[in-house]
């Protein structure tokens, strides 16, 4: 029975669906036109579909019968939209079957195209929210749908679609995409471009694999051609079954990058799509996909393999070794592509490089099918990125492979640029990889080679590679290191520069420097004709000084195996040299000098002497000993005295063959240092040396005499010596100059090495006794000493202090007249020394001369000597000739005691000691000199010949007794001489006190530093006596007095001041030089702190305290002498700078700060830099006490008189602001932000603009990082920034503002331009962005703090600026904290209104605004007294700028709060709105336009707030209209008629009646301007309510309004102003023709004798006409015109008036339009009009008369007729054309 039951109901739902369908079917036929058959679809297609789902087969065969059927009607109907928002949700919805799912798709694919393109991208993220979870085919119809709108898509967030959180979703996007953007244009399955197809082809012979041979040819032929980059099914899903044409694909691709642009689409994901974009054949798209390319490379993290996951299989498509289905497989890209995605490849790091992947993209870039040059080269860059960033344990399995295919490319490529990157890869690799080619040194010999023969283009980057190689060869075994050194010592001699260079490179990196046989292959190159090659080779062998000095120089090969290399080397030369060849030496004598050079540092080098390569001056040197010690021991020692042995066969072989200054120097100095053995072995090459010894070369002279005299001394008997003598002395007088020169050296040399050797021997006081060839050789060098050629008494100088080292001279003491006596000989050395014409060098000689005298004997007139130097003191400033003295004094002092006595050959002069016999009394009186006569003296040329004399004998003497008792007075003149103006003279005192402090005693060293602390710190020195000739400034230093003499001495300055007649002059001169002398005083004390500074130790502890700020602050002074100076003190006295500052912070800050605000200008502006320093690098906590006073000083400092100082300080005050700023995060921050905060708010009212810059932009930093520090102080900040707004103002707007107003209109109008610009400027001042950044922290308890100073900031007397920034912020408030405000805002609002009658018009409009926003939150009982205000201002003021100030309130206050304005509020607004909108119009203003917005925001429809407001309405016209002012009766007449016109038959009686008796009591009374107003709104307003006034008078009442109105019309008709009765008589016509009043007899009689009146006949009344510049004529024309006007409109309906007047008035009419002008014809003809539309004609039966009196009056229409047309030709007028 159930059962029954149920498949009973089931029939009854089938049976009621079917019907259901059967309706459906018939509202589908039904529907006739096509927006009745979208509606029907829309309506039922998505449940019909539903339907599908039914268990039922007849319901299904339905369903899809009625499918069919709409299918055939849309088909052809593209205009019929589908309902595919509902389809979507059907087809997303999980629990709907599949078979319903799949015929929703089917139209989700034919409406969804339909729809317009707006509403496809709003339904974009539904359609690709439906892709989730739905089969490949479905969601590859839902994406070729989505395709075309994807730049139509607006996004409304970062995260509209929400990809990012649907990482499958957005998988599958972009792979369609980047099929779609992979696709060529043009490309079908079936049809595939001719140039796809051939690069298809070539791709699958070269990388796929090919199809079996059982498929057979026809399935081969069968397969599409796929596009390059894609897959066979990627293909067909993205070409979908329509085909696109190529604009269509164009514009899909713009989208795409459109979409992925805006899309929250991971960056990393948009990479390859872009990619592939950017390489598109079309322009557009390349262009805005390269375009957004470049905007996201740099974001990108080029170490995440992810990333270049999919450029990989791009590139290379699928790896065959994969298991990937056929139709998935991925085909390599094309050129173009690669092209694009290489480029990303290379920027791959890391991870990112993928082994084996990015080799294989490598080799297929080179040696592919798909590939050309630029792909190539690019391939190359991306290998030497492999080569680079790839690790070595990754790259070391394909290291190999790459070297053998770049070596491969190299061998086949011609391309020079291909084979430039292909050996410059190879060197990267070699550097990377060194195995690679050290394992054979092939690689290096191919090469090399490589370098001799490429082209030279191509030889750069082989040479660049075979450097790279240079690394890899470090460690190598010996017998790879010997075959190297071969292939190496071919090479340096190779033709080719480059391959010289590289095997230099090449030596030096691979061997040892040590090593002999490299450094002689060095040694050959050392001389090459390229600088570049001989550079490198002698950087390597002597040092980057070229062996100028010995600091950097290499550690050297042992002298020994040096020697063996050369001498295997020159015999393996004799071996291969050609037999007969003339070369008498192995090595060109440049190579030869340089070989012998290296060897002789070699031997310098073991016996460490310091030694500089090239020598060309007379030996010994100062090391020269050092050597000989060294000599002396080889020597002793047989089997390495062979070796020196062989280094001088050496010299003398080169000498012999070439003679060279730099080997002769070395043999002088090897003979020099073991004569006995060397000496006798010359004999032999005698020839060669007595040629050297008179060479045409000066060196070679100079050296060949010194050899020459010493073997003279060492190798001759006394017999053979004296004949040697006895030619040497004959020489001397030859005519021939080398020869002279020669011999005249030869005897300087030869006699003091024989007076010498004699001298050892105890053989010398015999052999003086009698000498007479010595006393004759030194006659003849005494004569040579007066030559005129400066070169020859130069060395007869020289040559007479070489016999005077050794021996006294043989002559006698004292002046002789026969021969010269001693005196005479030092006589004449000194006249050289003292004449200033001779070279330096000659004088130099001379003075060593005069002190060597001294040396060989107690010379009788040595104090003669001293005493001529030391009047030699003024006469020249040159240093180098008081260095010179200075040796010559100490030699003289010293005598036969002194340094100069000892054997320079075997003594050097640290190990030389003065003898304890040693007579000091001539010592003793030079001090006295220096000290008593010379120090003193204020002669700068004195003091500096005295500072630098002085300083020598501290140096030499310091130890003898002489000086010591003498060392304070020594450290007394030292310390004067520091605080000279000369700063040579200041580095010589600091070094002789240096010399002093270290042979002073304990207590000695602290008074010295004392001293210096002293100086140091006041710069005071000791008073000296001022003369006339005293130098008070340096010549120069103040310029030239009128007459062209010098400014500098004291007597200068008195006569000038004298003749300036300003005695008082020479006083500030002289404060000017003291100011110097200080300075001077400080720098002096600043060398000699520096001197000593290393020396003293803790001495100078106790000091630090005040040194050290002292010291900060100098090194930032503007002179950078002192600047220097005091930077070397620090860095002497200070070892730990940072430790120092940090310790003495403190102080240091103290003293800048009592410093800031000194006197000198230098002092302000070092304070300035040191606080700018020392403020940089720390924190500001340790100044928390300072740092108000520091901002107020810095602040007064930067107003400074002194430019630089004034910038040094705004910089100083930015620095600390920076540091106020940094410490803002920190607990302690807020006492230091209390305690500046004040100085900083006072900064923001200077009047110089840099002090206000700097405290403005520390407020606004202050605020955007610690604005909660800032909350207690929000008052006084917020109303210190509104102030500063307004003092930011330039005040030559304000002047120009001022000067405007005073002007016209025009001047008024620029003016209120100007002040509204600088207005709007002001929201963009710093000051009010701060203000916006603080709104964060403003509370309404910080509001009501301010109100009052916010009140006070609205004043009249304050800034622009501010009054503007005030109603800014009063906004911001207002936003932020709304009506919680209103309790604290009535002050405000009391001052917004003040300001709305200020005379700038920018500051009425502003504060209007402002108060229409504050009234939104005002209490009902303020808002109700301001608008009572408002209301009286608009009605006493009556001018424009209150009137337009009120609107802008009200105006403010609907627009942004119209919803919340409550009903009193509105009642209040509505009336004033209304009578406002009626203001007269005017050109200049906009008050009509602008009341009227204000009514129309405040009511919706103003019928309707007309009604709901009359009583307030009418209130405010009445007050309006009883004004005394004429101009708003006028305006409330003009709103009266607006009220009847608006409401009409609504308007109340009593409203009516009340209105009209206010017209009717303005019309009262005289006539005044504007009252016309009054009569047009009263004819107006008879007219609105005529239908009423009409039954007035129908009705016989008392209060007979319209009566009144009629009555009043008359009477001011009757007026007798002619402009106003033009006015009153057109209103009255106006009033009859509205009421249908029959008073046209009154009318008629009224202005009959107007009319009757010619147009130039004047009465009484025409009396105002007459006046100048009134135009009489014209206004009787229009008084004629309005009465012509009133009669047609008086034209009564009445019977028995129009028959009285008919006739006559035509006959009037007729007659006058003739002769009147055409406006009064027009007049006339409109007259003529209404009196024909109202005319009764006579009716049958007519009486006697009537039937004339019509033809009358036809005739006289005709009349007027004929008339109207023959002026029609003349004038065009409607009323005519009417008429007619």
């Amino acid at each position: 029975m159930f059962l029954r039951y149920s498949i009973g109901l089931v029939l009854i739902l089938v049976i009621k669906i079917l019907a259901l369908l059967e309706k459906v079917v018939l509202r589908i036929g039904s529907a006739a036109t096509d927006e009745q058959l979208q509606s029907v679809v829309s309506k039922f297609l998505p449940p019909v579909l539903l339907k599908l789902s039914s268990q039922q087969d007849g319901v299904r065969k339905k369903v899809l019968e009625l499918l069919v059927h709409v299918n055939k009607r849309i088909k052809n109907r593209p205009v019929v939209q589908l309902p595919v928002d509902a389809l979507l949700l059907q087809y997303q919805d999980p629990t709907a079957s599949t078979f319903v799912t799949n015929f929703t798709i089917i139209y989700i694919k034919l409406g969804y195209p339909r729809m317009p393109t707006a509403k496809q991208a709003e339904l974009a993220p539904c359609l690709l929210n439906a892709l989730v979870d739905k089969p490949q085919s479905h969601q590859d119809s839902l994406l070729l749908l989505l395709m075309p709108i994807m730049g139509e898509v607006k996004f409304e967030g970062s995260n509209f679609f929400r990809l990012s959180e649907k990482p499958n979703l957005a998988k599958l996007l972009l792979e369609f995409m980047l099929d779609m953007l992979l696709l060529p244009y043009g490309a079908r399955p079936s049809k595939a471009p001719v140039a796809v197809a051939r690069q298809q082809q070539n791709q699958q012979q070269s990388q796929m694999p090919q199809p079996g041979a059982q498929q057979g040819g026809q399935q081969a032929a069968n397969q599409c051609q796929v596009p390059p980059g894609m897959s066979e099914y990627g293909f067909k899903r993205v070409c979908g079954e329509n085909e696109l044409k190529a604009e269509q694909l164009e514009q899909i691709k713009l989208g795409i990058i459109k979409f992925l642009s805006g899309s929250d689409i991971p960056e990393a994901d948009k990479l390859c799509p872009l990619s592939v974009a950017a390489a598109d054949t079309r322009f557009a798209v390349a262009e805005a996909a390269d375009s957004e390319l470049k905007k996201i490379v740099h974001n990108l993290d080029w170490s995440s393999p992810s990333l270049m996951q999919l450029v990989f299989l791009i590139f290379l498509g699928n790896i065959p070794a994969k298991q990937v289905k056929q139709e998935l497989k991925r085909y390599p890209a094309n050129t173009r592509i690669r092209l694009k995605l290489l480029p990303l490849l290379c920027r791959a790091r890391g991870a990112a490089l993928q082994f084996p992947a990015c080799i294989q993209v490598v080799f297929d870039c080179l040696y592919g099918h798909n590939t050309n040059l630029r792909l190539k080269l690019t391939a190359l860059h991306y290998t030497t990125i492999i080569i680079h960033a790839a690790p070595a344990t990754r790259l070391s399995p394909v290291a190999g492979v790459l070297l053998s295919g770049m070596l491969k490319l190299i061998a086949e490529e011609q391309d020079k640029q291909l084979k430039i990157l292909a050996y410059s890869t190879v060197g990267h690799l070699g550097h990377k990889m060194p195995i690679l080619v050290s394992k054979d040194l092939t690689l290096v010999q191919t090469f090399f080679d490589a370098l001799a023969q490429e082209d030279p283009g191509v030889k750069e980057s082989v040479r660049e590679a075979l450097l790279n190689f240079s690394t890899a060869f470090n460690s190598l075994d010996q017998a790879k290191k010997t075959m190297l050194a071969a292939m190496l010592a071919k090479s340096v001699e190779s033709p080719e520069s480059m391959v010289r260079f590289v095997a230099v490179r090449y030596i030096v990196s691979v061997f040892d420097s040590k090593d002999a046989l490299s450094r002689l292959m060095l040694l050959l190159a050392t001389t090459d004709v390229k600088d570049e090659v001989s550079n490198e080779a002698q950087k390597a062998l002597y040092g980057i000084d070229k062996g100028e000095t010995d600091e950097g120089r290499p550690e050297m090969p042992t002298f020994f195996d040096m020697v063996t290399q050369i001498k295997q080397k020159i015999e393996f030369k004799a071996e291969s040299a050609a037999p007969g060849s003339l070369n008498t030496l192995p090595f060109s004598p440049e190579v030869f000098t340089q070989m012998l050079t290296f060897t002789r540092l070699c031997l310098a080098s073991k016996a460490g002497a310091k030694m500089a390569a090239h020598v060309a001056r007379p030996q010994p040197l100062a090391a020269t000993p050092t050597l000989r010690h060294l000599i002396r021991q080889v020597l002793a020692n047989e089997s390495t005295a062979a070796c020196l042995k062989e280094y001088f066969a050496l010299l003398r072989d080169l000498l012999t063959a070439s003679p060279v200054v730099n080997p002769l120097c070395f043999l002088v100095e090897l003979v020099g240092c073991a004569p006995e053995e060397f000496a006798p072995s010359l004999c032999s090459s005698l020839k060669m040396v007595t040629g050297l010894s008179v060479s045409t070369k000066r060196g070679l002279r100079e050296m060949g005499s010194q050899l020459y005299g010493i073997m003279l001394a060492y190798t001759e008997d006394d017999p053979k010596f004296e004949s040697s003598l006895c030619e040497l002395n004959k020489a001397l007088t030859s005519k021939n100059f080398e020869t002279k020169h020669g011999a005249l050296l030869t005897l300087g040399f030869g006699l003091e090495r024989r007076l010498f050797l004699l001298q050892q021997q105890n053989k010398l006081s015999a052999k003086l006794v009698s000498w007479p060839n010595l006393k004759q050789a030194v006659l003849s060098i005494i004569g040579l000493v007066n030559d005129n050629q400066q070169m020859l008494k130069s060395s007869a100088c020289f040559a007479l202090g070489e016999v005077g080292r050794r021996a006294s001279l043989p002559l006698e003491k004292g002046s002789l007249k026969e021969e010269p006596g001693k005196l005479d000989v030092a006589n004449q050395l000194l006249g050289i020394v003292r004449n200033n014409k001779l070279p330096i060098k000659v004088k130099e000689e001379a003075a060593k001369a005069a002190g060597l005298l001294c040396v060989g004997e107690n010379f009788p007139h040595r104090r003669e000597i001293m005493q001529s130097l030391l009047d030699s003191a003024k006469e020249s400033r040159e240093v180098d000739a008081h260095l010179m003295v200075s040796e010559t004094l100490v030699t003289c002092a010293l005598g036969p005691g002194g340094p100069n006595s000892r054997d320079l050959w075997s003594v050097t002069e640290e190990e030389f000691k003065v003898p304890p016999e040693t007579d000091l009394t001539h010592l003793e009186w030079l001090l006295e000199q220096l000290l008593g006569r010379m120090v003193p003296d204020l002669h700068p040329a004195s003091r500096q010949a005295s500072c630098i004399w002085l300083l020598a004998i501290v140096k030499h003497c310091h130890s003898l007794a002489p000086v010591a008792l003498k060392r304070t007075k020594i450290q007394s003149a030292f310390m004067d001489l520091l605080s000279d103006n000369n700063d040579l003279v200041q580095d010589l005192a600091s070094k002789g006190l240096g010399f002093v402090y270290e042979a002073s005693s304990e207590e000695e060293q602290k008074e010295l530093v004392q001293n210096l602390l002293e100086q140091l710190s006041s710069g005071k020195k000791a008073v000296q006596k001022v003369t006339a000739d005293t130098k008070v400034f340096a010549e120069g230093q103040l310029g030239q007095n009128p007459s062209g003499g010098n400014l500098s001495t004291y007597k200068e300055l008195c006569s000038l001041a004298s003749e300036l007649n300003q005695p008082d002059l020479i006083y500030k001169f002289m404060h000017l030089a003291n100011h110097n002398n200080a300075w001077n005083s400080k720098l002096g004390a600043a060398f000699g702190f520096s001197s000593i500074m290393a020396k003293a130790g803790e001495q100078v502890e106790p000091y630090m305290p005040k040194l050290v700020p002292r010291l900060y602050r100098y090194r930032f002074d503007p002179n950078p002498r002192i600047q220097a100076s005091m930077a070397s003190i620090w860095q002497a006295l200070v070892k730990e700078q940072k430790e120092t500052v940090d310790r003495y912070e403190c102080e240091i800050m103290e003293d800048l700060l009592t410093n800031l605000t000194s006197g000198q200008w230098r002092v302000r502006l070092s304070c300035c830099n040191a606080v700018s320093d020392l403020l940089r690098s720390r924190n500001l906590h340790p100044f928390e006490r300072q740092v108000s006073r520091l901002w107020d000083t810095m602040m007064l400092v930067m107003d400074d008189v002194h430019e630089g100082t004034r910038q040094a300080a705004t910089h100083a005050a930015e620095t600390l602001s920076k540091s106020l700023i940094k410490i803002c995060g920190e607990d302690r921050a807020k006492a230091v932000v209390a305690e500046v905060l004040e100085s900083v708010l006072n900064g923001l009212h200077s009047k110089v603009s840099e002090i206000r810059a700097v405290c403005l932009s520390t407020i606004s930093d202050l605020v955007k990082t610690s604005g909660d520090l800032l909350v207690p102080h929000l008052r006084v900040i917020l109303v210190a920034l509104l102030q500063a707004v307004g003092e930011a103002d330039p005040a030559s707007l304000n002047t120009l503002s001022l000067q405007l107003s005073g002007g016209g209109t025009s001047a008024q109008k620029q003016q209120e331009i100007l002040d509204h610009a600088r207005a709007h400027s002001i929201r963009g001042h710093p000051a009010m962005q701060t203000i916006n950044r603080l709104m964060l922290h403003v509370t309404v308890d910080v509001v009501s703090t301010c109100v009052s100073d916010l009140a006070d900031l609205c004043g009249t007397q304050v800034h622009l600026g501010t009054r503007v920034g005030v109603a800014h912020f009063l906004e911001l408030i207002l936003r932020q904290l709304g009506a919680d405000l209103s309790p604290h805002m009535s002050k405000l609002i009391w001052a917004m209104v003040k300001g709305l009658e200020d005379r700038n018009a920018a500051v009425r409009t502003i504060f209007a605004q402002t108060l229409g926003h504050l009234l939104h939150i005002a209490e009902q009982n303020i808002a109700q007294k301001v608008l009572a205000k408002l209301q009286k201002l608009y009605f006493d003021k009556q001018d424009d700028a209150t009137s337009g100030a009120i609107a802008q309130v009200l105006l403010t206050l609907g627009q942004n709060y119209s919803d919340a304005i409550k009903d009193h509020i509105r009642s209040q607004i509505i009336p004033l709105a209304f009578l406002g909108m009626h203001t007269a119009a005017s050109p200049e203003n906009n008050l009509r336009e602008l009341w009227t917005e204000v009514w129309t925001e405040s009511v919706t429809w103003t019928e309707a707030g007309l009604r709901a407001h009359l009583p307030a309405v009418t209130l405010m016209l009445k007050d309006a209209i009883e004004s005394r002012s004429w101009s708003l009766k006028a305006q409330s007449a003009e709103a009266i008629c607006a009220v009847a016109a608006k409401l009409k038959g609504d308007l109340p009686d009593e409203t009516r009646k009340e209105l009209a008796t206010l017209l009717l009591a303005a019309l009262t009374g005289r006539t005044f301007a504007g009252k016309e107003a009054i009569l047009e709104a009263t004819a107006s307003f008879t007219k609105s309510c005529s239908v009423a006034l009409k039954e007035e008078l129908n009705q016989i009442v008392d209060d007979n309004q319209a009566n009144d109105i009629l009555k009043a019309m008359m009477r001011e008709a009757r007026k007798e102003s002619p402009q106003y009765r033009i006015h009153a008589l057109v209103a009255l016509g106006d009033t009859l023709q509205a009421l249908e009043v029959d008073s046209f007899e009154e009318v008629y009689t009224m202005v009959t004798p107007i009319l009757k009146k010619g147009l130039n006949e004047k009465d009484s009344s025409d009396s105002e006409d007459d006046k100048p510049g009134n135009k009489g004529g014209e206004i009787r024309i229009r008084l004629k015109e309005s009465c012509y006007e009133c009669l047609g409109k008086a034209w009564p309906k009445t019977v028995e008036t129009q028959t009285k007047f008919r006739l006559q008035v035509l006959q009037e009419c007729v007659e006058q339009l003739p002769s009147s002008p055409r406006s009064l014809q027009v007049a006339i003809m409109a007259a003529l009009k209404q009196y024909m539309e109202h005319l009764h004609l006579p009716q049958e039966p007519m009486s006697e008369d009537e039937p004339d009196e019509l033809e009358t009056i036809l005739a006289q229409l005709i009349k007027a007729l004929s008339c109207a047309l023959s002026e029609f030709l003349h004038c065009y007028n409607i009323a005519q054309l009417q008429i007619i």
